[in-house]
């Protein structure tokens, strides 16, 4: 039946929302270690083969660091004014053991197991210097800065930007923190044609370098890797440094974006 008028233009609308948006995520959750500190509780839940830990303690630690190790890097959140800290990760295994140390418990061990990370294609993006990186992704078909661009100021769903998401932003807050971003899409809706492109952008330094971010400066070269995980294949790392620029140069749009290309 064809819908008149407006009503046919919301109900494509809501169609379109739907089908970019996909079936819900079911989540669960993984075991973690006792702790001998009553005030505080660690919990571990995944959903798309994203792993998620929360500590909530006590209030007058807010600003103390919480650090989770997994896979060879270590990531930290800062407890916030209402002692709770909270971070994502991407899964690479389907059982994952994940350790969890605070500056004022003993360390939590978490057990994180994602039956259903099969069932996605993810992309990536680590970093391992207190700078900040943006995760870009063109979806195949589509162009930069259009719709099927997404990126963290437009991550996706909901509202649709494309028809996959950057579901993990997780900074690199401290002095030998891991940063991380990743997108994510449901396999069954990746398209089997065209190209996905990613880029990374090295958001720390902009558009014209300056300071620790240009030269000999500290953070002048940056060490990064792009992981690609591939529904029945071996995950696929690829390593990447920024290169130093000079200082005070515009840098043009094609040194800004280092841009990899995957079928």
């Amino acid at each position: 039946m064809r819908l008149p008028g407006c009503l046919g233009a919301v109900a494509l609308f809501l169609l379109t929302l739907l089908l970019a948006a996909g079936p819900a995520a079911a989540q669960t959750g993984g075991t973690c270690s006792a702790l001998d500190d009553g005030h505080t509780k660690v919990t571990a839940v995944q959903a798309r083969g994203r792993g998620t830990i929360t500590v909530a303690t006590d209030a007058g630690r807010a600003g103390q660091l919480v650090w989770v190790d997994y896979d060879g890097e270590s990531f930290a959140a800062r407890i916030a004014a209402n002692g709770q800290a909270a971070l994502s990760m991407a899964l690479v295994s389907d059982s994952n053991q994940i350790s969890v140390r605070g500056p004022e418990f003993s360390t939590v061990h978490c057990d994180l197991p994602a039956p259903d990370r099969a069932q996605y294609f993810r992309v990536v993006l680590r970093w391992r210097a207190p700078v900040r990186m943006n995760l870009h992704v063109v979806e195949p078909f589509r162009r930069m800065w259009e719709y099927g661009h997404i990126r963290p100021a437009e991550p996706g769903a909901p509202p649709p930007a494309g028809i996959g998401q950057i579901d993990i932003i997780t900074d690199a807050i401290a002095e030998d923190a891991t940063g991380e971003q990743s997108y994510v899409i449901e396999d069954a809706a990746r398209p089997k044609d065209g190209v996905f492109t990613f880029r990374a952008e090295y958001a720390s330094r902009g558009d014209k370098p300056a300071g620790d971010f240009c030269e000999t400066g500290r953070f002048a070269d940056i060490e990064y890797d792009l992981t690609v995980l591939e529904p029945g294949k071996p995950a696929k790392i690829r390593k990447f440094r920024t290169g130093a620029m000079p200082c005070g140069r515009e840098l043009p749009p094609n040194v800004r974006f280092f841009s990899m290309k995957l079928r």
